[in-house]
């Protein structure tokens, strides 16, 4: 495996457009539950995760369109073309990311925006399952122990929800649902 080394000079300064960058992306990923939310009062889920990638696409679209224009031929390395296999595991990467998304959108409609998102961000404990049960990793006890601790977490919010109505319970079903198939996601990917 490839180690970086950075000089000491190199690890102290700090790019502020890099930085502004990073500041605008974690606000940006912060929010998108609240605007997805807002979004589905009008759209719904699919039509929300539909415009959600419809702008991501075009956006990606005209920024390596610009890439492509302002870098030279010889910038451009030529790849070897893909296999059948390849564009296979592209395409289950991307059904499975749209069911992700998909599936966290649908939570949307049925649960808050907090249990939502608490129960989406175990996909690293749904990822650290798989990668026990296909790749044979193996994990260390304080490991172990933080993912009692999330799944105790998990399993105390789901029954809190048994006592209100079936339809939170219904959300946060769709929520765990979309993390286990974006932990699927990130082990095609590895």
């Amino acid at each position: 495996m490839m180690q970086l080394k950075l000089s000491i000079q190199d690890s102290k300064r700090v790019n502020p457009i890099a930085f502004l960058t990073l500041i605008i992306a974690l606000i940006s990923i912060s929010f998108s539950p609240i605007f997805i939310r807002i979004s589905e009062i009008e759209l719904g889920a699919n039509g929300t995760v539909f415009n959600r990638l419809l702008i991501f696409f075009i956006i990606f679209g005209f920024a390596q369109t610009i890439r492509q224009r302002f870098n030279s031929p010889e910038d451009i390395s030529t790849k070897s073309p893909l296999t059948t296999k390849d564009w296979l595991l592209l395409l289950l990467v991307g059904i499975i990311s749209i069911t992700s998304l998909g599936l966290w959108a649908i939570s949307l409609e049925y649960t808050s925006v907090a249990n939502s998102m608490l129960l989406n961000n175990m996909t690293p404990m749904f990822t650290s399952i798989g990668a026990w049960l296909c790749f044979g990793k193996r994990f260390d006890s304080k490991f172990i122990l933080g993912m009692i601790l999330a799944l105790s977490g998990a399993i105390f919010l789901g029954l809190e929800d048994l006592q209100g109505t079936g339809g939170h319970l219904i959300g946060d079903f769709y929520a765990l649902l979309s993390a286990v198939f974006l932990g699927i996601y990130f082990l095609i990917v590895e």
